[in-house]
């Protein structure tokens, strides 16, 4: 008898089981390949499309900063860096490194604010004597701060007045000058020297010029505040007396000297440089936006293929930033009423492609930094006029009826910049009311907002003058 040896084979049903499993992984195999040849070649067409990008609107960056260099327009570092400039500029660093060197108590610092802010709240005899203390550490650096503005024209860009000094806090220096100066022409005008008192705030305005559109609007937005403190010091030596007739003059030629027709048009053109600095630097990859060297120095060839697609982004939204930074200058030179028409409020951002959404991000701070400056023109016109206005009591006994009575007395005054129509103006009391639409363009009957006047929302921009 034969014997079959053991069958050791699988059954049908355990092979085909075998067959179907490898099916489903070689089928898992070709899907995974097939993704991944298909995410390599996206990859491919990726990057080849955001090197045609780069290539494309890197020539159009090309381009358009030749085109600017050729008009003579700022565009390069060299335009925007370096410390201040013109014929008083050495003296007047050194005079601001002098004022600065001065040290006050921080209780002696917030007293010089409160007195020059004298229109909005009336200081306490203890700030009074706090502020005379600090006149007296600062006073002979405040003087050769002012003395050294008005030697020559000084413009003050995005530069350093030392080694440990950045632009920011050169700025800042420069509020805390014109701040002290009208502070001090507050305590001359109340100890009864106006003479002293227009010298302050005629000096005041000349240090206010030295922030200049070479620092871009951030100086822009400075020198307004700046002769916003001014205007605030020539309203609170009026309250307190009167200006001759002389005084009237200077400071009325000093106002007209304020250099504000021109300044965000300018300070955008800078603007437009310090934004080419900064997209140059980024795309680099070596420095930051401030042009601080980052570890690792110049980059490579991977990494620059690597952050093609970044590139290309930075390049396309570099292309609309110069253009519509030209575009908003020429806004800028409108009159305010026009300027809103020019977009929401005068944001051009919905102009610009969707996709630039860096170049869009700015905009509205543009927008805000025009309507801030024609606040400041409305307050320089009202004050000019209210010098005219004590000017006309003084010869008459009382103020005019009518705002139009009291023009060329000492100072000539135009209409508010915001209606393009004269200011409003009625007698109240002893007194007077004078005021401006304001940026919301609407006049609300001369309502007061407080501390926040000025800004849009119902109220008006107010100056009123109690005698």
């Amino acid at each position: 008898m034969i014997r079959r040896p053991p069958r050791y084979t699988q059954s049908r049903s355990s092979a085909a089981s075998d067959v179907y499993k490898r099916q489903a992984v070689n089928k898992a195999k070709k899907i995974a390949w097939g993704l991944f040849r298909a995410l390599v070649v996206l990859m491919v067409v990726f990057y080849a499309a955001a090197g045609a990008l780069t290539l494309w609107f890197g020539r159009q960056v090309e381009s358009k900063t030749r085109a600017i260099a050729a008009r003579g327009e700022p565009i390069s570092v060299a335009d925007i860096a370096g410390g201040a400039r013109g014929p008083g500029a050495a003296a007047f660093e050194a005079a601001m490194k002098q004022f600065t060197a001065v040290k006050v108590s921080d209780a002696e610092e917030e007293a010089l604010a409160t007195v020059a802010s004298y229109t909005s709240e009336k200081p306490a005899p203890e700030d009074w004597a706090a502020a005379r203390g600090a006149i007296e550490k600062l006073g002979p650096a405040l003087d050769e701060l002012s003395k050294a503005a008005t030697t020559g024209e000084v413009s003050l860009g995005f530069g350093i007045l030392s080694e440990n000094s950045s632009s920011l806090e050169t700025f800042r220096h420069i509020r805390r000058a014109v701040r002290t100066l009208s502070a001090r022409a507050l305590i001359r005008a109340r100890d009864g020297d106006p003479s002293g008192a227009a010298d302050d705030l005629v000096a005041a305005l000349r240090v206010s010029r030295t922030a200049s559109p070479r620092g871009a609007v951030i100086g822009a937005l400075v020198r307004i505040a700046c002769v916003n403190i001014s205007c605030a010091g020539v309203r609170g030596c009026l309250q307190i007396g009167e200006f001759p007739d002389e005084q009237t003059r200077r400071l009325c030629s000093a106002l007209d000297a304020a250099g504000l027709d021109e300044l965000l048009p300018r300070a955008m053109l800078y603007e437009r440089a310090v934004s080419h600095m900064s997209y140059q630097t980024m795309m680099r990859g070596d420095m930051d936006n401030q042009g601080n060297p980052l570890p690792g120095g110049s980059r490579g060839l991977l990494w620059k293929l690597w952050t093609l697609p970044s590139r290309a982004m930075l390049y396309a939204n570099e292309s609309v930033s110069l253009d519509a930074l030209a575009l908003q200058s020429e806004q800028m030179r409108k009159p305010y009423r026009e300027f809103r028409k020019s977009g929401k409020d005068g944001d051009i951002a919905g102009q610009l492609p969707w996709w630039a959404v860096l170049a869009k991000m700015t905009m509205p701070v543009f927008a805000r930094a025009r309507a801030a400056a024609g606040r400041c023109e409305a307050t320089v016109e009202a004050v000019k006029a209210m010098l005219a206005l004590e000017r006309c009591r003084a010869a008459n006994g009382s103020y005019p009826e009518m705002l139009a009575g009291a023009q060329g007395f000492g100072c000539r005054f135009g209409d508010d910049p915001f209606s393009g129509k004269p200011f409003v103006y009625r007698r109240q009391g002893d007194g007077y009311v004078l005021y401006s639409i304001g940026d919301d363009l609407k006049d609300n009957g001369g309502k007061q907002a407080g501390k926040n006047t000025g800004q849009s929302g119902g109220a008006d921009m107010v100056w009123t003058m109690p005698k």
